[in-house]
């Protein structure tokens, strides 16, 4: 008899072996006979299968999306419990969700993309999805640059004074816009062109850093006539030039 000693050896076992049929019998032999869902949940795909350990989540309508004048904290959130209990989820587990009304989505591409860097089996949903259509792969690649976009403006915001202009005119403001993400673009560009930081986190504080250590190395240099590219210069010359900066 074949055993396991993990969930994932285990899952893959009945992934290969089992089927409905089987497991529905099984459960009518140890008593319990209402365990089937209802015809009208349905796998998005006939080939989708899902196994895991349960992870239950009941579902409550909001009617607004904060509500002020209650003594439920959980009503001060936007959306509640529910990333939440998203976040929640383990290796192995499938979100399985109801209790809420059909008026709006229980599930979407951005849950989807939590879901799967999580490591969950999946999701069961009494109620709708977005996103349906959508390979889990390019649900990942959506959102990826999504969060890249949001990462440069913040770095913009951050870094490169995105939002620090006194200018009305519309050209001005759209050439300052435009100076503010290119250079976050540019500090991106280096860390990829260069092997040794191309597989690092991208950190534009460490750029930031970099540029003024080379700014004011140089005048250094300059002030006191100094050779930076001499055999006895060069290891502190590259020691200071990446003071400051993140670790790779």
């Amino acid at each position: 008899m074949t055993t396991w000693k993990t969930d994932d050896e285990l899952f893959g076992m009945a992934r290969k072996e089992l089927f409905v049929a089987l497991v529905g019998d099984v459960l009518d032999k140890i008593g319990f006979q209402h365990q089937f869902l209802p015809p009208s949940i349905k796998p998005i795909q006939e080939d989708f299968v899902v196994i895991g350990r349960a992870m239950p989540v009941l579902e409550a309508d909001v009617y607004e999306e904060v509500v002020n004048e209650t003594n439920n904290p959980v009503m001060l959130k936007p959306f509640g419990l529910m990333f939440q209990a998203l976040d929640d989820l383990k290796q192995n587990e499938v979100y399985i969700c109801t209790g809420a009304s059909p008026r709006y989505a229980l599930w979407g591409g951005l849950m989807s993309t939590r879901a799967i860097k999580l490591g969950a089996a999946g999701a069961v949903l009494h109620g709708y999805s977005t996103d349906t259509k959508q390979a889990p792969i390019d649900v990942i690649d959506i959102y990826h640059t999504h969060f890249q976009i949001e990462f440069g403006f913040r770095d913009a915001k951050q870094f490169t004074g995105l939002e620090n202009s006194q200018a009305r005119s519309g050209n001005k403001l759209n050439f300052h816009f435009n100076a503010a993400l290119t250079k976050v673009n540019i500090a991106k560009i280096m860390q990829l062109s260069n092997p040794q930081t191309r597989e690092n986190s991208f950190s534009m504080a460490t750029y930031k850093i970099l540029f003024h250590n080379t700014l004011m190395l140089s005048r250094f240099f300059r002030l006191f006539a100094i050779n930076p590219n001499s055999i006895k210069n060069r290891q502190h010359v590259n020691e200071l030039l990446y003071f400051g900066t993140m670790a790779a």
